[in-house]
């Protein structure tokens, strides 16, 4: 049983900044000690039940990010007076040639929770202390999202948008639209 113990509570340790020269299977718990990248023609897989700790990196996707029943978030905790831990971590950012499939998945204590550049799909997705939500100037469509403590707007939409069955809560500004938004 000690063992066993032992066994799950070990967490692993992403060292240095990394770009993936082939596909990629996470699970369980993962720090992150610099910046990653997931590269063009590669896929990141985040596996059900993992948690990735950011730290103060970002992570950009040039390839392909799945992730299912995962949390992408910074256990660093910041100090300033009434602070949520907003902005802790830079951004996700899925680049231009990148492209993301989220379902039931939670980020968490960044600079902008999520940046769409390339195209996303997600469902059951939830952001939360962010100083920005989501930026979208690709394509994204988002069903069933729960957005909560965000300093400023929960989304930005200067790309293609389609959202549904929306939560949003405890924010500046909901959405700001100069994109094409259903």
């Amino acid at each position: 049983l000690a063992t066993l113990l032992i066994i799950s509570s070990t967490v692993s340790v992403i060292a240095s900044d990394t770009v993936t020269t082939q596909d990629v299977d996470l699970s369980g718990n993962h720090i992150m000690t610099g910046n990653y990248t997931v590269s063009h023609g590669t896929t990141l897989t985040i596996k059900p039940g993992s948690t990735i700790d950011m730290q103060d990196y970002w992570m950009k996707v040039e390839g392909t990010l799945v992730a299912d029943n995962a949390t992408i978030m910074s256990s660093i905790q910041t100090t300033g007076a009434g602070s949520h831990n907003a902005g802790v971590w830079d951004a996700l950012t899925i680049t231009q040639i990148g492209s993301a499939d989220l379902d039931n998945v939670t980020i968490s204590n960044a600079k902008s929770c999520i940046i769409v550049e390339g195209s996303m799909t997600a469902k059951s997705l939830t952001i939360e202390d962010c100083l920005i939500g989501i930026e979208i100037s690709g394509t994204a469509h988002i069903s069933e999202l729960s957005a909560a403590h965000i300093d400023n707007d929960g989304f930005r939409v200067t790309g293609v948008a389609t959202l549904s069955d929306l939560d949003l809560a405890d924010m500046s500004a909901g959405i700001s639209s100069d994109g094409d938004l259903t």
